[in-house]
């Protein structure tokens, strides 16, 4: 973690990719929740810090009016190319789903209008002209914003595509836990 809160992609690799620092901020509020329950308050406002660190860090790549995808080793953020699914474009739902910031938030509510403006086929698989994947995770980060009418067009598509097709490849062990938790969410029992 350098002094900015955020993480390099590796040791080697000096680019801190909004991606993997939300995917770590989340790591490390549910490390702190789990030492918290097991009476480790100690190790649990550790990590808190660190957590509260790569928060403001994250909250420091707004560039504009969208998140960085990344920021370089001089510190210069690379802002979204609208046009680009991965990792441009997806990488914009990333602090909503990892709670980074609650789907409430301006910030939030401003970039899933632009990510919904540029790609208004996704919850058709538009985005399979530019990556084969199913992507479910973004239909969870639309749950999470309370979008229900993309999100049921999107869980019809895939219906189609992939579970009544026996889940073919590109299908995977991540899709089929995000696909999981979205019915989860569907059928009422929260994230």
């Amino acid at each position: 973690q350098d002094t900015d809160g955020l993480t390099w992609a590796k040791p080697d690799y000096h680019i801190k990719y909004l991606m993997d620092n939300s995917e770590a901020y989340r790591g490390l509020r549910d490390i702190a929740a789990l030492f918290q329950a097991l009476g480790n308050s100690a190790k649990a406002a550790y990590f808190n810090g660190r957590a509260d660190m790569m928060l403001n860090g994250i909250k420091g790549m707004w560039v504009g009016n969208a998140y960085g995808v990344y920021k370089d080793a001089l510190g210069r953020l690379a802002a979204p190319n609208w046009g680009l699914w991965y990792a441009d474009a997806t990488s914009q739902v990333f602090p909503v789903l990892m709670g980074v910031i609650s789907p409430a938030d301006s910030h939030a509510q401003q970039v899933y209008a632009a990510f919904n403006s540029h790609w208004p086929g996704w919850p058709q698989l538009s985005f399979q002209a530019q990556d084969p994947f199913p992507w479910v995770l973004v239909a969870d980060s639309a749950a999470l914003m309370g979008d229900t009418g993309r999100v049921g067009t999107y869980m019809s598509a895939v219906q189609n595509k992939y579970v009544n097709q026996n889940f073919p490849w590109t299908w995977y062990s991540a899709e089929a836990g995000w696909y999981m938790r979205l019915n989860s969410y569907l059928m009422g029992h929260g994230f």
